[in-house]
């Protein structure tokens, strides 16, 4: 097998031990959970993966995810580390890689919720099924991704989005483009997804919810809040300092694109 390549620097990597959810271990079990650890970076050596740029944090976040099963955590980094030499083999996505999709607006990264981490804003408007390209859309998500994990103060590397539903039409209704967001979120960044508020959703919306629901793990629901448009200031609030706001939904900073 050929060697996997380099590791995302500021996306997978990021999770501390207590952020994903690690038990603090003591003496004997600190021990094996060590041990554990250590059976997963045999198994990805053994593989001929190149373990370089693989942290003990990234292997604690794959173990835990995995119920401390050191087979079933390493195959999952594996097929991660797959994943990311084929699709990012430069290590990184260029930004000439993204053009359109940068310039269609789409998605803006600015400031940081009350919890720190990177908030993000999604405007369905924006995106057109007819004129996108289904390959460089995905490389546009992963670039966005990074680069918000990567600004993130949050110590898991956490980022939240607004997903804003105003002006749903025919040409926002792209179930393969989303659900191609959904796997890349949940089989590569789903510890990452702090918290996904859904706003302005019109009745439209809710006929493709339908087909594409089943595809939500559960993980990925319970940090999704839909918005009735009465309660959309007050619970951006709740989360968002006003400064830190989008000046659209009555805060004080302006759209940044990404």
């Amino acid at each position: 097998m050929a060697d996997a390549g380099s590791f995302p620097p500021d996306g997978e990597s990021a999770h501390n031990e207590h952020e994903a959810g690690l038990p603090l271990h003591k003496g004997s079990e600190e021990s094996h959970h060590y041990e554990l650890l250590k059976l997963v970076r045999e198994d990805l050596q053994k593989s001929g993966f190149s373990d370089l740029g693989v942290d003990e944090k990234t292997l604690e976040r794959f173990l835990v995810t995995n119920s401390l099963d050191p087979k079933k955590a390493s195959d999952a980094l594996m097929n991660h580390l797959k994943w990311w030499n084929a699709f990012a083999p430069l290590g990184y996505i260029p930004e000439d890689y993204i053009i359109r999709e940068r310039r269609t607006g789409k998605l803006c990264l600015q400031g940081h919720d009350k919890k720190g981490r990177t908030l993000g804003v999604f405007l369905i408007v924006k995106h057109n099924v007819f004129e996108r390209d289904i390959e460089e859309f995905k490389r546009y998500a992963v670039y966005s991704l990074e680069k918000a994990i990567s600004s993130s103060k949050n110590e898991a590397k956490e980022v939240s989005v607004i997903v804003d539903l105003a002006g749903w039409g025919y040409k926002s209704v792209d179930i393969q483009g989303y659900l191609a967001l959904l796997e890349i979120l949940q089989e590569h960044y789903l510890k990452h997804l702090g918290k996904m508020i859904l706003i302005h959703a019109p009745l439209v919306f809710w006929a493709v919810w339908k087909i594409t629901s089943p595809f939500f793990n559960e993980f990925t629901r319970q940090k999704m809040i839909f918005v009735e448009d009465k309660n959309i200031k007050s619970v951006l609030l709740s989360e968002i300092d006003l400064d830190q706001m989008p000046d659209m939904y009555g805060g004080r900073m302006q759209l940044c694109p990404a």
